[in-house]
């Protein structure tokens, strides 16, 4: 039987980009251009994957994970 974890995780790293721009590189599908193997999918289609509520799944080593986005801070 699979067990369930929930994690919680938060950090704070520096960019050398304003926040507007940055910002694209930390969404669900944003994260593709620089962390190798990231391939988030949506259950559901959405228009901004950014929203708080937004839900979507990744695998990694045979572990899927799912994330919910419940806060953002854009710019």
């Amino acid at each position: 039987m699979n067990e369930c974890k929930r994690v919680h995780v938060s950090g704070t790293i520096q960019i050398p980009l304003p926040p507007s721009e940055a910002f694209a590189f930390f969404t669900p599908t944003g994260e593709r251009a620089w962390a190798e193997g990231w391939n988030p999918r949506l259950p559901a289609v959405v228009g901004d994957e950014t929203k708080p509520g937004t839900v979507f799944q990744t695998d990694h080593g045979g572990h899927q994970t799912t994330w919910i986005v419940v806060r953002r801070e854009p710019g």
